[in-house]
């Protein structure tokens, strides 16, 4: 029984390391989306969905990912007739990431980088807005045979270009590697 525990344990190290060899995977994941600054005195917490394309390099620590998310919040204030409005944000964004201790199952990593923010308030008359942001986190990934999963926070600053307002966004994602 113990050998065939050490060897299903050495099965699954060498498949977990040849399975991160593979420089192009792609996620999918989802989670809790918190907010900061100026949009918490108007919002709630809310959730959000993303995807994503995540390109290694097999040597070298650093890699590349494009992702894309959707997050949504309820807002705090009823207006008339009993309407409560929502904000929803989506993004696309591409990043740095950086292994930082590179187990065979396990890897912490950071991430980092820019993109595009569209948000739109759920209200009669609102326009949707384009702005330009920045996001850093840090994570953590189980590479497995065949997939693997993460689990990572990030910290999103979409700056407004005409006043000091700011929209932070703080999303905790769960998520599968393929």
């Amino acid at each position: 029984m113990k050998r065939m525990l050490v060897a299903a344990l050495a099965v699954a190290l060498f498949a977990g390391a040849a399975e991160a060899q593979r420089p192009v995977k792609f996620a999918v994941g989802g989670g809790l989306s918190g907010v900061a600054g100026d949009a918490k005195e108007s919002v709630d917490a809310g959730y959000h969905v993303m995807g994503a394309v995540d390109v290694g390099v097999p040597i070298l620590p650093l890699g590349f990912r494009v992702d894309a998310a959707y997050n949504s919040f309820k807002g705090k204030e009823e207006l008339t007739a009993g309407v409560v409005p929502s904000l929803r944000v989506v993004s696309g964004t591409a990043n740095v990431t950086m292994n930082v201790i590179p187990l065979p199952i396990v890897k912490m990593y950071l991430i980092g980088g820019a993109g595009i923010y569209n948000a739109k308030a759920d209200v009669d008359g609102a326009e949707a807005t384009n702005r330009f942001g920045y996001n850093a986190g840090a994570g953590l990934r189980f590479d497995l045979a065949g997939f693997g999963t993460f689990l990572e926070a990030r910290y999103h600053l979409v700056p407004e270009s005409d006043t000091d307002a700011k929209m932070q966004i703080i999303p905790v994602t769960l998520g599968f590697r393929f």
